[in-house]
């Protein structure tokens, strides 16, 4: 089982960073249309779709890394695993990007605010580990 945790794991993190990495030929594959130009209103819309691909991809990462870090056996003595804190780290950069380069309201302030929140946490979480010394 535990054989079959990692794998969908490590399966999660690939395909979210296909997806964050590659939104737009991701979202042209999807669609089967060209991306247009980014001017106008009903482009922005398409753009926003774009940019909605990529921050799903990058917590596709987080929910895989965080699957991985779950998985160790509960007797464990190792500290906490660094992946979550990475990956958090990595979707909390690609949607403040995607926020600064096309969500420009409230919402992608909240968005930004929230992975930004997930990724403080792990983040404390794993340095609690470290001087603990326990996972």
């Amino acid at each position: 089982m535990r054989r079959i945790n990692r794998t969908i794991s490590i399966v999660t993190m690939l395909a979210g960073f296909f997806v964050a990495a590659w939104g737009p030929t991701v979202f042209q594959a999807v669609t089967g249309t060209s991306l247009p130009t980014p001017q106008g209103s009903a482009a922005m819309i398409i753009w926003a779709g774009v940019a909605f691909a990529r921050a799903f991809g990058a917590v596709l990462v987080v929910l895989g890394a965080f699957l991985w870090a779950a998985n160790r056996s509960p007797n464990t003595t190792e500290k906490g695993s660094v992946l979550p804190v990475l990956a958090a780290v990595f979707a909390a950069l690609v949607v403040w990007a995607q926020e600064q380069a096309i969500w420009t309201t409230g919402v992608g302030f909240v968005f930004v605010a929230l992975v930004s929140t997930i990724a403080i946490s792990a983040a404390a979480t794993f340095l609690k580990s470290v001087d603990t010394g326990r996972g």
